[in-house]
């Protein structure tokens, strides 16, 4: 069993997360995406779709949304560590380096938003249910070379439901 297959069985079994594979961004080689936003997945389904995707999968990621996944994507590591700095202890939860060298945290929460109004000015964007977020594999960064996303802390996904702040 190839190794991509491995570790997304392993993050399905231990957190509850949908899988898809892709080719470093985009899952829509798996096909069926708006199905997996919300059906749960067997550690068979997960198989058929490796096995669907074959050599064009170079990583794997989550659906956002579905089992109250609620990522952030910190584009900037400087916004991060800002961020990490501030919330101390709430952010010890399950981190990835990107390809590009942001970071990119998940949290579980009982209403998953998306808040995308810092993504322009702070490169920072928290991913609300339907989008997908990449955790592991190998993928294309910004300048044309292939880059890994690299877990950096390999915690369980923390739950905070107030992590997000969404002003009303």
């Amino acid at each position: 069993m190839d190794n991509l297959l491995k570790l997304a069985l392993l993050y399905h079994e231990k957190f509850g997360l949908n899988i898809l594979f892709s080719d470093g961004k985009d899952p829509s080689i798996c096909g069926a995406w708006k199905h997996w936003q919300a059906k749960p997945q067997t550690k068979r389904d997960i198989q058929f779709l490796y096995n669907r995707v074959g050599d064009e999968a170079t990583a794997f990621g989550v659906i956002a949304g579905f089992n109250g996944l609620q990522p952030f994507d910190f584009d900037w590591p400087w916004v991060y560590r800002l961020w990490a700095r501030d919330f101390g202890a709430r952010t010890e939860t399950l981190t990835v380096r990107t390809v590009n060298g942001g970071f990119r945290p998940l949290f579980f929460s009982s209403s998953p938003v998306t808040v995308s109004e810092f993504k322009e000015t702070l490169h920072v964007e928290v991913m609300g249910s339907g989008q997908y977020v990449v955790l592991h594999g190998r993928a294309r960064r910004e300048d044309g070379k292939m880059g890994e996303y690299v877990v950096v802390k390999d915690l369980p996904i923390r739950k905070d439901d107030s992590i997000v702040w969404v002003s009303v």
